[in-house]
């Protein structure tokens, strides 16, 4: 199921809040019309909480790894130059599957800006493992100029597919994909997307 993010709840408190009954009212249900209602379902992550450098020092990469869970998702950009600064986006679960295999630990992580981090978190939202994937959605280009002479360009797609590779952990819930944003000293993560997973324990 595709979902698009849209800014109910700030309306909902509006329509309701103008007296006692309506406070009580709005207590009671916005949380259960905020949550996931199904697996693979993807719905707006918070704001960006933390750097990519606090990330790997407080959260090991799992080792060991035999079985890693697959996932492809489906990645629309209704505004290609609003990811993570407003535009309106839709993730979609397609498959989801563990098949025996590893997966290399990242010893020297180097983030930029054409990579996504992934994090895989347990029901209580506590960090279990964490990924760097290539931004599908951002290729660079050679284009030709009013003089006719090539220049490279980066150029940011509307609708792509990532390929999601994760170790499978018992206690994976679901993951959050994170865009990277240079601050000028240090890579900040700008929360995408939490999708969760279908096959949980």
């Amino acid at each position: 199921m595709s979902v698009i993010v849209h800014n109910f709840r700030s309306w909902f408190i509006n329509q309701v809040w103008g007296n006692r009954a309506g406070a009580i009212l709005a207590a009671a249900i916005i949380p259960g019309l905020c949550a996931p209602a199904l697996a693979g379902q993807a719905v707006e992550g918070p704001p960006a909480s933390r750097s990519f450098r606090s990330l790997v020092s407080e959260v090991s990469q799992v080792r060991d790894v035999q079985f890693v869970r697959e996932l492809q998702l489906e990645w629309n950009r209704a505004d290609a130059s609003g990811a993570g600064d407003g535009g309106t986006q839709a993730f979609t679960l397609v498959d989801e599957r563990v098949v025996p295999g590893g997966l290399r630990r990242e010893r020297r992580p180097q983030l930029s800006y054409d990579r996504l981090v992934v994090v895989v978190r347990d029901s209580l939202g506590r960090e279990l493992d964490w990924r760097l994937i290539r931004n599908p959605a951002i290729l660079r280009a050679e284009v030709p100029g009013p003089d006719g002479r090539l220049t490279g360009r980066v150029i940011e797609l509307d609708a792509v597919e990532l390929s999601i590779a994760i170790p499978n952990i018992a206690a994976a819930d679901h993951i959050e994909l994170y865009r990277p944003r240079w601050t000028g000293t240090e890579y900040a993560l700008d929360s995408l997307v939490e999708v969760l997973l279908r096959n949980r324990r």
